[in-house]
């Protein structure tokens, strides 16, 4: 028992303590359980009282009351049943019930019955009253006599059976036979034997036969007969007449029908005789195929330029360069001898025949790569023993698709295929020979025929408005000679194309602000006196587009181009990428360097390229290029001054548009064909055609002399742009098979190099190489006609021998003129002061007239009067043009070059209107003289 009244006395409770004191804690959790427990009391009592609730078969419904309320007492009585009223069955209807048969009826037998419900047998049938009729008229079977009806006696019948139909009595036994008349029963005729007739009797068989003979025409009776019953005669032949055999008849429809499609055929000639059809055609970029009609020409009807900056990821202004155009033979498979890859110990038999003889375990495997089309259909065939070509997919990445392995067969390709690569092989060392291999375009094999392709392709370069795509160059075609119509300027690369250092400058007056400096660069391809203002465009060596702008207030690069005081560009260079400080000046030559690629610093500022040069001393003075070509890490840091374009640099580009158009010619090479039914055509950019090449001798011993084109190994072979492939070697101007050409090879400048035999060179032959620049440039549609029927082709024909004797008669006169003696060039007699001027190697004034007409100077001279009075020299009448011709010429006051103006006045006159007369050149003056 608790002794404190604040202890909780829950405990002695439990343990049967009698409390004395109580907590109200203790008081609480007494409460608390009390009230637990009687909580859990009651849900359990719920719990039961609904399951007692639900037991339905302890409780009595509603529903249950009802029905048994309705139910008759437990002691009770019903009445019979009666024919009116339902009640309890009575005894006497239960025996009644008792002695009728299941399915009982109440059956009254009928007084008669039909017909149908009796049974007949053969003893007893029913008779109709007809019948009994017909029966009672029957005759009976006596005989018939000459006097009484009766039946007919077997023999009467035999007696009438032997008289034919309509038989009379004592009739004659013929009545007229070719006008003979019987006059009595026993009247006889008699068949007499004529010409080849004979006549025969049987009298057993009571027969007659009549029989030609043969000894006279027309010969014996035929012992078979034609369908309608007459004598077969025979066919005709080349020497005897006859009938026309069904054979005959046959090919004589067929004859006429044949002739009947010649006669339309000659319709539809005649018709296309008379006029030509053509069909416009659009050759898109990329690879795709054309259906022609028939072998044809094609004739280019447009090609515009297209100008594009930081074309493909490539820094610089990107126009259409070379554009080109192939058609590749029936058989897209070349020869093995320019196939991309020879296996080991592969042996070249002929153009279409490979030999291989190896023991190498690890086999030969020798490939070629060809261009092809998505989702498109190609036929493969091989002349070779077992399966040992192999046919592969990649996509434009050079990315396996899928490889299929068959001599013989179709190869349709995938939808994201680019080109297909056909390989001939072994796995292990063995013999193994291949013969015309063929791939060509649709599902059905055709017969071998060798590789020949057809090829247009242009040497130009067409611009067109880099923003808009207006005012493009345009290519047009006359008298077999295509020109270009050219609205644009060359791209101008500053730094690399050949200028002199008296190019380069700053611009004196109004330099641009703090942190810039404003360059002057001169001596462009084409002078920008004659640009479009606001049509100029600049690129930077990073890719940048440095913009055109006059106000030079800006501290922004910047550029313009002007025509004051000679041709030049306005260029603003940041100092953060020349490297030179606002406190110094840079010379010419460090100004050529900088557009070379260098950056100028000072070493004692930074010593990996960083910061400007302020002058601190030529001590202290760097130059390094950038590693990548574009950002600000350096490298190949000198003291000395770099002449040279630095690795990696790509330069400023300049373009402008020309105020006036210019025609030039454009060289060209090939005309472009079609062949009758589909034609794989490619059409691309960046071809260059017949690059003169040294061909120079691999010297490794190991290869026994051989000669190389663009082999990295040895430099001087190496072609002027990186290849990505190389199309055809040439000796002497003529296609040389030879040179064994390796495609995505290694050691090649760009993918493609090629290689010769000591025992194939010529050294008294030049050699030169097309091929295909790796350098990407935009293409463009070119678009033209070929002659759809005979009338056109035949004028093609005519025209193109016409232009070939045109251009052949061109190239006569040109020969003839560069074989012309030296005399023909004319020394003026030079005036107020003009001297020759007569230093070194510079020739003397001259000039003299082509066949064509046109006068053209040369000559360097020096000293004379610079005005309007300044007459050089005079020309004679024939020599003058129709209207004063005015040309800049370059010229020099003996210290710095600039430019001057001559005027060739249609009085004869050659006066030098401005400039300096230190040197003045007269070469490249041309104009067309007066009729």
């Amino acid at each position: 028992m608790s002794r404190y009244p604040w202890r909780d006395t829950s405990t002695d409770i439990a343990g049967g303590q009698p409390p004395q004191w109580e907590t109200p804690q203790g008081a609480q959790a007494k409460a608390d359980k009390a009230l637990k427990e009687s909580k859990e009391y009651t849900d359990q009592q719920n719990v039961d009282f609904s399951a007692h609730i639900a037991n339905t078969t302890i409780h009595v419904t509603p529903a249950d009351k009802v029905n048994w309320n309705s139910k008759a007492p437990g002691v009770h009585t019903h009445a019979n049943a009666t024919p009116t009223v339902s009640g309890f069955m009575s005894a006497e209807d239960k025996a009644k019930l008792n002695n009728v048969e299941a399915e009982a009826n109440k059956y009254v037998h009928p007084i008669t019955h039909p017909p149908a419900i009796i049974a007949q047998d053969s003893s007893n049938r029913f008779v109709t009253d007809a019948e009994k009729v017909a029966w009672n008229w029957k005759a009976d079977t006596t005989e018939a006599t000459t006097s009484t009806k009766g039946l007919m006696s077997a023999g009467d019948k035999q007696k009438l059976n032997g008289i034919q139909t309509g038989a009379e009595v004592n009739q004659n036994a013929f009545a007229v036979i070719n006008g003979v008349a019987a006059n009595d029963p026993s009247d006889m005729i008699t068949l007499v034997e004529g010409v080849g007739i004979r006549v025969s009797t049987n009298p057993v068989t009571k027969e007659l036969t009549i029989t030609a003979t043969g000894n006279a025409a027309p010969g014996a009776h035929g012992s078979t007969h034609t369908e309608y019953g007459a004598d077969p005669i025979p066919s005709a032949t080349a020497t005897e007449g006859g009938l026309m055999s069904a054979a005959d008849k046959s090919l004589q429809l067929a004859h006429s029908q044949e002739l009947e499609n010649q006669a339309a055929e000659l319709t539809g000639l005649s018709d296309r005789l008379d006029t030509p059809d053509r069909t416009d055609i659009t050759l898109q970029p990329g690879i795709s195929v054309i259906n022609a009609n028939q072998d044809a020409a094609f004739r280019l009807a447009g090609l515009q330029g297209r100008t594009a900056l930081n074309y493909q990821s490539q820094i610089g202004i990107f126009g259409v360069l070379n554009p080109y155009v192939i058609r590749y033979g029936d058989n897209l498979l070349p020869p093995f001898y320019e196939w991309s890859q020879l296996g080991t110990d592969a042996k070249i038999v002929s153009s279409y025949e490979l030999s291989v003889n190896t023991t190498n375990t690890g086999g030969s495997y020798s490939y070629v790569n060809v261009p092809c089309l998505p989702n498109t259909d190609y036929y493969l065939s091989v002349d070779i023993i077992g399966t040992h070509v192999a046919v592969e997919t990649f996509d434009a990445v050079g990315t396996s698709i899928f490889t299929r392995y068959l001599n013989n067969g179709i190869v349709t390709t995938e939808g994201n295929a680019q080109s297909i690569r056909v390989t001939i092989y072994r796995v292990d060392a063995g013999d193994l020979n291949a013969k015309e291999p063929m791939l060509t375009i649709g599902n059905v094999a055709k017969p071998f025929v060798p590789r020949e392709d057809a090829m247009l392709a242009l040497q130009t370069e067409l611009h067109a408005n880099p923003d808009t795509g207006a005012n493009p160059d345009m290519v047009f075609e006359s008298d077999g000679q295509y020109f270009k119509v050219s609205k644009w300027s060359r791209i101008f690369k500053i730094g690399v194309d050949a200028l002199t250092t008296d190019d380069y400058n700053l611009s004196i007056p109004g330099n641009m602000a703090a942190g810039f400096k404003r360059v002057r660069v001169r001596g462009f391809p084409k002078a920008p006196y004659d640009q479009v203002e606001y049509t100029s465009y600049l690129t930077k060596y990073d890719g940048s587009v440095i913009e055109f702008r006059s106000d030079w207030s800006k501290t922004i690069e910047q550029h313009s181009v002007s025509n004051n005081s000679g041709n030049y560009a306005l260029i603003g260079v940041n100092n953060t990428d020349s490297g030179w400080g606002d406190a110094y000046t840079p010379t010419a030559d460090e100004i050529k360097a900088y557009f070379m690629g260098w950056k100028m610093y000072d070493v004692t500022v930074s010593s990996s390229g960083q910061g400007v040069y302020n002058g601190s001393g030529a001590a202290n003075k760097r130059w390094a290029y950038r590693a990548d070509g574009i950002s600000a890490t350096y490298a190949g840091g000198t003291t000395t001054l770099p002449t040279t374009v630095a690795p990696n640099y790509t330069p400023y580009q300049l373009q402008y548009q020309l105020a006036t158009p210019v025609v030039e010619p454009i060289t060209s090479e090939g005309q472009l064909t079609f062949i009758d039914g589909d034609n794989q055509v490619e059409v691309g950019t960046g071809i260059v055609l017949r690059e003169y090449t040294p061909a120079p001798e691999n010297t490794n011993p190991n290869l026994n002399g051989r000669r190389e084109i663009n082999f990295t190994q040895v430099s001087s072979s190496l072609l002027k742009n990186k290849a990505s492939d190389i199309i055809a070697i040439y000796k002497n101007s003529k296609r040389d098979y030879a040179w064994s050409i390796g495609r995505n090879v290694s050691d090649s400048y760009g993918l493609s190099r090629a290689n010769l035999v000591k025992e194939s060179y010529d050294p008294a032959a030049t050699y030169s190489v097309t091929y295909l620049m790796m350098v990407k440039y935009p293409s463009v549609d070119i678009t033209g006609t070929y002659a759809e029927n005979e009338k056109a082709l035949l004028l093609d024909t005519v025209k193109t021998l016409q232009e070939n004797t045109t251009r052949i008669s061109v190239l006569e006169s040109k020969k003839a003129e560069k074989d012309a003696p030296s005399q023909m060039w004319i020394t003026p007699t030079l005036l107020n002061g003009w001297v020759d001027y007569g230093t070194g190697s510079y020739g003397n004034a001259r000039y003299y007239k082509d066949s064509a007409g046109r006068v053209y100077f040369d000559g360097l001279i020096k000293s004379g009067i610079v005005g309007s009075s300044g007459i050089a020299f005079k020309l004679p009448k024939g020599f003058i043009p129709s209207k004063t011709f005015i040309t800049l010429v370059q010229c020099s006051d003996g210290t710095s070059q600039t430019y001057g103006r001559v005027d060739v006045k249609n009085n004869g006159d050659v006066v030098i209107a401005t400039g300096a007369n230190g040197w003045l050149s007269l070469a490249d003056i041309s104009f067309l003289a007066e009729a």
